[in-house]
């Protein structure tokens, strides 16, 4: 059962159904066919790739730790730092199975629980939709939401889902990387960054593979 939509939610809806037909001009006029859903198989195959791609990053700078601590565990950077970049592995993996879950046939009509919202807003937030994170409201929600999928040329949605809750975790997760994530020069220890990865043994990437 879909909850009934104020009037503000509605007319923000208007105006950004309005904004992807029109976007500048009459050479950016979209027709109704061409609209394009979050869940349509394509943007859903985006989104994995893109996780896939966070991961892999996420490994990559926890590489660089693993390795120089196999090798170095009395480093000062096997403590606190090394943590950081496990922790931003374990994120990331988890990040990128919690959307492809919520993908499936099974779960992608789930609708996003109310004790999530807190953390929907304060992504939102971080992202820039939302002025503010604390209390935000459905109604709010939904519109900071829907400013972010007409952003990414997608169709508005009049209701909140489990795979929209997990896909805005993993966008701000991915911001928030790009803007503090930088591994420590480790080429006093072993080399650069990309030598590093190319030296860790089979064993070693078979170990956090598996973690």
């Amino acid at each position: 059962m879909k909850r009934p939509m104020s009037q503000l939610t509605k007319i923000v809806l208007l105006m950004v159904m309005s904004s992807n037909v029109i976007a500048g001009g009459e050479s950016q006029v979209v027709a109704e066919h061409d609209s394009v859903n979050f869940f349509d198989k394509p943007i859903i195959e985006q989104f994995n790739d893109k996780a896939f791609d966070y991961k892999a990053k996420a490994y990559g700078d926890y590489a660089v730790f693993f390795n120089l601590c196999q090798k170095h565990p009395d480093d000062p950077k096997c403590g606190e730092e090394l943590d950081f970049y496990k922790a931003g592995y374990y994120r990331a993996k988890a990040a990128e199975e919690a959307f492809s879950m919520s993908v499936q046939p099974h779960f992608k009509d789930l609708k996003l629980p109310t004790i999530a919202y807190s953390d929907l807003a304060k992504d939102l937030n971080y992202l820039g939709y939302l002025n503010q994170s604390d209390d935000a409201q459905f109604d709010e929600l939904l519109v900071a939401l829907n400013l972010w999928l007409a952003k990414q040329d997608l169709e508005p949605t009049v209701d909140i889902y489990l795979a929209h809750g997990y896909a805005m975790s993993l966008e701000a997760l991915i911001a928030k990387h790009s803007d503090s994530a930088k591994p420590s020069d480790l080429a006093k220890h072993s080399g650069s960054k990309k030598n590093l990865d190319s030296k860790m043994s089979f064993d070693s990437k078979k170990q956090l593979d598996s973690m």
